[in-house]
Parts: C-alpha cells; structure tokens; sequence
C-alpha cells in the first residue's frame, strides 16, 4: 500500500508514516501486546511473505509476547491458500489442535 500511496500523494516515507500514525495508534501492536496472555495466541506468518515485511512480523510477535508460532513455509497468498480446501486446510488443523490444547 505505501508503494502505491507515495507517488500518488507525492509523499516521503517519513511522510507516509506521520500522516497514518494517528489512524492507527489504537490499534498499535505495541500498546495492546501487553494485555494478551502469550499462551493463548496462536500466530500465523508466511516465512517468505512479500507483503509484509520480516520486520514487521518480528515485531508484531515479539509485541504479542511470543506466542506459539506457525511459519507457513510460501509467499504472503500461499499462506492464505493454506487456510482453504486448496491448500489443503493445513491452518485450520493446526488451529484446530491448538485450541483442543489451549482450552483444557
């Protein structure tokens, strides 16, 4: 998305950031990591994900208290096909199992 918004706004990235930073400050990862319980968040990332960067995931789970970790080994689509009949549904089962796990 910011690929696409800077040249069309004409902005800089430092721009970008400041412009969306009062719209997502309530849901800031950082601020609310805090009140979850790691044990009972299950986190999903596509090792080789080319929407959203490395980064970005290690901070977000790193904020969420490292929670139990799947790394779907394809891109940022083949993760979301993993969830579907067409990937087999290997997302589900695994949320399936944890929440037989967690929910004990």
């Amino acid at each position: 998305m910011r690929e696409a918004a800077l040249p069309r706004f004409g902005w800089t990235a430092q721009e970008f950031a400041d412009k969306l930073a009062p719209l997502v400050r309530s849901i800031d990862p950082a601020q609310l990591g805090s009140r979850l319980s790691p044990e009972r968040v299950l986190f999903f990332d596509a090792a080789y994900d080319d929407c959203v960067p490395r980064t970005a995931r290690e901070a977000l789970w790193n904020a969420t208290g490292r929670p139990a970790r799947v790394s779907v080994l394809s891109t940022h689509a083949g993760s979301f096909l993993a969830m579907t009949f067409l990937g087999g549904k290997h997302i589900r089962h695994r949320i399936i199992d944890f929440f037989g796990q967690a929910l004990q």
